[in-house]
């Protein structure tokens, strides 16, 4: 009689990372943002369709903006201290808020 495979063989070796690797060397790679609330979502999904493009494109677009947006001074952005970690505001919120 044959041996029997474990279950759970795979779960005590690592498995390989070499395409997820392979994927990151070049010039475009695919990143997921958490902490995205669903109303930004959501309007992100609506223009990308209003403009007949796709919500990966819509957002690279617009990162790519604010980045130069920040990197010029036309947009600034502070931390405001939170219990456990700093949490990110445009300046304009924090006057708002005070």
């Amino acid at each position: 009689m044959a041996p029997t495979r474990d279950p759970f063989a795979d779960l005590l070796h690592p498995r390989s990372r070499q395409w997820e690797q392979a994927q990151r060397t070049g010039d475009l790679c695919s990143l997921t943002f958490r902490g995205i609330p669903r109303t930004l979502r959501k309007d992100l999904n609506a223009i990308a369709k209003s403009l007949g493009a796709g919500q990966s494109d819509l957002a690279k677009v617009l990162l790519e903006y604010a980045i130069e947006a920040y990197r010029s001074g036309t947009l600034r952005i502070g931390a405001a201290p939170l219990v456990t970690k700093n949490s990110l505001f445009l300046d304009n919120e924090k006057r708002a808020a005070e």
